[in-house]
């Protein structure tokens, strides 16, 4: 492949899965953000429900919208006389409690039984609209690439559907609940691991960095654990600073994020890839799926927008509606699952001296930096 590479300090720089069901939501999405531009304030302008719909359209398809982690603007009716942090975390711990008052049932959350024991296991985690073209070329892909070197390794997608929650405000929450269970029933269960890949995609990132939080976490103090690679394409991320004194509350995008829920996910965001031995995050940065095009700064980055092959990434939904206007939305949607067809195409099973599975490392691709691939 050809690419440049450009050492970027994050400070310095500014899924939907095809169907029908996710064109109208979208569409509300950019009307509501478009609003939301308007008015940052929680006053006669812009009215707090309306503001939340300007962050959580699109989580309606995809999953919440991430910001960065701090400034919240005017409260209605003024607010209390409080720092723009205080005020953000008493609205993080006000969701917090209301989710503890009812949390999601997830007792169902077990372990695939052919991932039990196994000495080396990829788990792949879908977005919102479930299993798709994308997910199960990757798994093909990855499975044909370990047969080119004779290996037989666990690979598969664990489909989480039955528990993406249809309040987005509860997504991110439970998807990192999902993942807790996963995690630590992979200590438990495979406790021989030596290698372990988790890769996710847009809303699945909550799920696949928490499954490998816990699974590490789990693991201290029991003895070896697996080498853990964290592969993330166009997730949910936390946005940049707004400046260098102040970290502003602010959407990825360039709207403004006034709800609970946005920066509760954005917290969650900003730590995606801390616990991986290996963290790398795939982005595309035109798609319509607002909140998914900054840099994750725990993971090396590879920014896919300008790939030469995307040119001829086929459209989601089997191809061309004959229908222009469609046709062109579906594309602009399709290519936020472009990061993960990238990622399909490109993969390599690398293998070490002693034939065992060798990731990529953060000596030679750092974290918080970005590959830009043309």
């Amino acid at each position: 492949r050809w690419s440049t590479v450009y050492r970027i300090a994050l400070g310095d720089m500014g899924g939907p899965r095809s169907g029908a069901r996710c064109l109208h939501w979208l569409l509300l999405s950019s009307s509501f953000r478009s609003v939301a531009a308007l008015s940052v304030r929680w006053d006669g302008h812009l009215s707090r429900r309306a503001a939340a719909w300007g962050g959580l359209a699109a989580a309606t398809c995809s999953g919440p919208v991430l910001p960065a982690s701090a400034r919240i603007f005017t409260w209605p009716g003024g607010g209390p006389a409080v720092s723009d942090t205080e005020r953000s975390d008493l609205l993080v711990d006000k969701l917090e409690r209301k989710y503890l008052l009812n949390p999601a049932d997830l007792s169902g959350v077990t372990l695939p039984a052919g991932l039990r024991n196994q000495k080396d296991a990829v788990l792949i985690f879908h977005g919102r609209g479930g299993e798709d073209r994308e997910t199960d070329d990757l798994r093909s892909a990855m499975r044909a690439s370990d047969a080119s070197v004779g290996i037989s390794r666990f690979v598969d997608c664990f489909n989480w559907e039955q528990w993406i929650d249809q309040d987005p405000t509860r997504l991110s929450r439970v998807a990192q609940d999902v993942g807790a269970r996963l995690g630590r029933a992979l200590a438990d269960e495979a406790p021989g691991l030596r290698s372990l890949h988790v890769i996710g995609t847009s809303a699945g990132g909550f799920v696949a960095n928490q499954c490998v939080s816990d699974y590490v976490a789990a693991r201290q103090g029991r003895g070896s654990r697996a080498l853990v690679r964290l592969s993330l394409t166009d997730p949910f991320t936390s946005g940049p600073p707004d400046d260098e004194v102040q970290r502003g509350l602010r959407g990825l995008d360039g709207f403004a994020s006034i709800d609970a829920s946005t920066i509760a996910a954005a917290r969650r965001a900003e730590q995606f890839g801390r616990d991986a031995d290996f963290a790398e995050h795939f982005v595309n940065t035109d798609d319509l799926v607002p909140y998914t095009s900054t840099p994750l700064p725990l993971c090396f980055c590879y920014d896919v927008t300008a790939a030469a092959e995307r040119a001829t990434f086929p459209l989601p939904g089997g191809g061309r509606s004959g229908k222009p206007a469609k046709d062109l939305l579906l594309r602009a949607l399709g290519y936020h699952n472009w990061p993960m067809g990238y990622l399909a195409r490109h993969y390599e099973t690398v293998l070490d001296a002693k034939g065992r599975i060798r990731h990529p490392s953060h000596d030679q691709l750092p974290r918080g930096a970005v590959e830009r691939v043309t």
